[in-house]
């Protein structure tokens, strides 16, 4: 059975011609270590006339053989390319077609490189050194029962393929002692030496990870967690890989992490990444890494060495500048207790960070580095691998799916073209009308002749909500943040005017051209629930005046809203048709259909009573509202074509179905830089656990 993957295209230029032109090919094969193999590969190679464009070789560790090669070459003919394979079969072993393309992909260059997640299987067992083989200067290289321990712990690591749970490690009790030297010695640190992000994200880590003194975390469990939040997820490996492996894994946001910890005897010294490294350094910072990881698909063998640099002096041993001070926020420093107080103090130098100058600076691995690099904050940092990324010379580029876990490469003119008109398309708006003027609060800082903590705040609320709803939040977040606070009636709501037209980009419309009144240049948008939808709208029709977005408990697809909302309506209009004098009555009627006390509040704040008559009626458009429904429960964009690529931050209540796991790759798609956090609560999170949103959004919020 043929299988269509390792089959050239065939090019038929006549009725009674088949021609093949030119296809690159990629051949693994792999030797045992003898003198003058390599020359006997290369000669069976040299007699067909095949001229190699790349050759990479790395230590095998597969019993029996010493080392594994990868060559590149351009093939004339099926047959050739069979005539290649036959003859390295006779002195080499294990040869492997890994990749045959077409000619178009030849002409541009495009090397192998791992398009799917499970191409991560073909290289997960072939690591350089520091497995389960210690050198000599190696604290536990002469502790047997250590290297037996190491060894076991490699061996799980080996068998593991995508797809599989991570095994999980019965640690020792002695083991466990040493993550508890560590663990307690970095934690007081931790306050004073580490960036605002770390702080930010260690407390979830301890919540939900079970990252304690006396407990070494489980690997799946924090990829769970990891994959729910960030999208990024780990993967056990047997020891040190080859920075183009290590790093062709960051794109597919899959880090490779060991599993056994360092030798007893020098707790807050390693030589090598352990699980002290993996789980105290790099599991809050995965995704500043996917920026290097995709440049790296690819790469030449030299930008490869840069972009490795680069991640040594950033994801490793960064450091950054917040609030006047300088904090580390490298994975190196944030699991050596030594290294992370010697990094703050004047002994070692430290320069400006900028990619281009640090991609050829020589460092240290044996000892603390002389030399660190400092960003001017942790997104400066990002921004500018990103954009060394692009000076990159590379004939493609590509692009990650978090729907189906591939790379796409974006290999021609049509591709690229059709890529930037999809980016670019505007989505057609449903009853185009003039934008109404907005009510809303204004809640100043207390210390009014202070430097604001943040940028100013303005709060959109949900389906049935007013800008009175957030008055007690946004009252807090002005004091805490000391920043102005606006909360907002989006139209239909509140004391704003009611309009026919009820969409996402009418409302988007409406607040941005607020934005425009007022002058606030630079902004924080809250929304819940419909006013997330319309803040995302906001962020994704690229509205400049978005520095950051927070989107509480709603998701950026279409989906079937709540049947509460109907009933919810459905009572309403009882209501105003029974003809009520007393809230109370109004109360009655809607305790049939909701018996949450806190809602029926809620609802009951849109009825506003005439002064003349004393009956009381809804100051929204039932009928409105109730028509629009299913328009409000859809989303006016398409994630292929639309992006968002600035700090954004999602509250989802566990107890709701609006923001599920399976929604998470959608929300990464349009927000790159999406952070997701679970609150245990309802729809209505702010209102069921105020300090607990208060803290992580000001917490965000902050972060500069």
């Amino acid at each position: 059975m043929s299988t269509a993957s390792n089959t050239p295209v065939l090019h038929k230029c006549g009725p009674e011609a088949s021609i093949i032109a030119p296809f690159r090919t990629t051949l693994l094969f792999s030797i045992t270590d003898r003198v003058g193999v390599l020359d006997e590969c290369l000669a069976a190679i040299k007699i067909l006339n095949i001229s190699l464009k790349r050759i990479e070789s790395r230590p095998s560790k597969t019993p029996g053989w010493d080392y594994d090669f990868f060559i590149d070459f351009d093939a004339e003919s099926r047959d050739q390319l069979k005539n290649v394979v036959s003859e390295l079969q006779k002195v080499a072993k294990q040869v492997q077609i890994v990749s045959s393309d077409t000619s178009e992909a030849a002409e541009l260059h495009v090397p192998w490189f791992p398009r799917k997640k499970a191409d991560l299987d073909t290289f997960a067992d072939k690591v350089l050194e520091m497995g389960e083989e210690l050198t000599s200067d190696h604290p536990g290289a002469k502790d047997t029962a250590y290297r037996a321990r190491r060894a076991e712990i490699t061996r799980i690591a080996k068998t593991h393929r995508h797809g599989q749970p991570i095994p999980r490690i019965d640690y020792t009790k002695e083991e466990v002692e040493t993550w508890a030297t560590v663990f307690r010695n970095l934690v007081k640190l931790f306050p004073t030496h580490a960036c605002r992000e770390h702080q930010y994200v260690f407390p979830l880590l301890v919540e939900n990870c079970r990252y304690r003194e006396d407990n070494i975390p489980q690997l799946e469990d924090i990829s769970r967690f990891l994959k729910d939040c960030t999208g990024f997820t780990l993967r056990p490996v047997m020891g040190l890989l080859t920075s183009r492996d290590f790093l062709n894994g960051l794109a597919f946001r899959v880090f490779h992490s060991t599993q056994y910890i360092r030798h007893h005897s020098k707790p807050l010294y390693t030589p090598e990444p352990d699980i002290c490294h993996e789980l105290l350094g790099h599991a809050n910072f995965a995704d500043f890494s996917q920026e290097i990881g995709l440049a790296s698909l690819g790469a030449s063998d030299n930008d490869i060495e840069k972009l490795a640099t680069i991640y040594w002096f950033t994801v490793e041993f960064g450091l950054c500048r917040q609030d006047g001070e300088i904090r580390a926020y490298g994975a190196g420093l944030l699991s050596s207790f030594g290294e992370l107080e010697y990094a703050l103090t004047d002994k070692p130098e430290k320069k400006p960070f900028e990619p281009s100058k640090t991609a050829v600076q020589k460092y240290i691995v044996t000892e603390y580095q002389k030399l660190y690099f400092v960003a001017d904050s942790f997104k400066d940092a990002q921004q500018k691998i990103r954009d060394y990324a692009k000076t990159l010379t590379r004939s493609f580029s590509v692009r990650y799916n978090p729907y189906t876990e591939t790379v796409e490469v974006l290999d021609d003119k049509r591709t690229y073209s059709e890529h930037a008109n999809h980016h670019n398309q505007t989505t057609e708006t449903k009853g185009e009308e003039d934008t109404v003027k907005l009510a809303f609060l204004e809640y100043e800082p207390p210390r009014l002749h202070a430097p604001h903590e943040s940028l100013p705040l303005v709060i959109l609320h949900g389906l049935f909500g007013s800008k009175q709803n957030w008055k007690s939040l946004a009252k807090a977040f002005a004091q805490r943040l000391n920043t102005r606070v606006f909360t907002l009636d989006l139209r239909n709501h509140g004391e704003s005017p009611h309009s026919p037209v009820h969409t996402y980009e009418a409302m988007s419309k409406d607040v941005t051209e607020f934005l425009h009144e007022h002058k606030l240049r630079k902004t924080v948008i809250i929304g819940h629930s419909m006013g997330g939808k319309v803040a995302m709208t906001m962020a994704l029709l690229q509205v400049p005046h978005i520095e950051k977005l927070v989107v509480v408990d709603c998701a950026p697809t279409k989906y079937r809203l709540s049947l509460d909302f109907a009933t919810y309506i459905a009572a309403m209009k009882k209501i105003e048709t029974v003809v009520v004098s007393k809230q109370s009555l109004a109360d009655e009627i809607l305790r049939e259909v909701e018996p949450d006390i806190a809602i029926r509040q809620f609802l009951l704040t849109n009825l506003k009573r005439n002064p003349d008559t004393g009956i009381y009626k809804f100051r929204i458009p039932l009928d409105l509202l109730d028509d629009s429904l299913e328009e409000l429960g859809g989303f006016p964009f398409d994630s292929a074509h639309h992006t968002f690529h600035k700090p954004t931050l999602f509250v989802a209540g566990t107890k709701s179905n609006y923001v599920k796991p399976k929604v998470h790759p959608t929300i990464r798609t349009l927000f790159p830089e999406a952070v997701i956090v679970d609150i245990e609560a309802g729809h209505w999170v702010h209102a069921e656990k105020p300090q607990a949103f208060l803290t992580i959004v000001s917490n965000f919020v902050k972060d500069k």
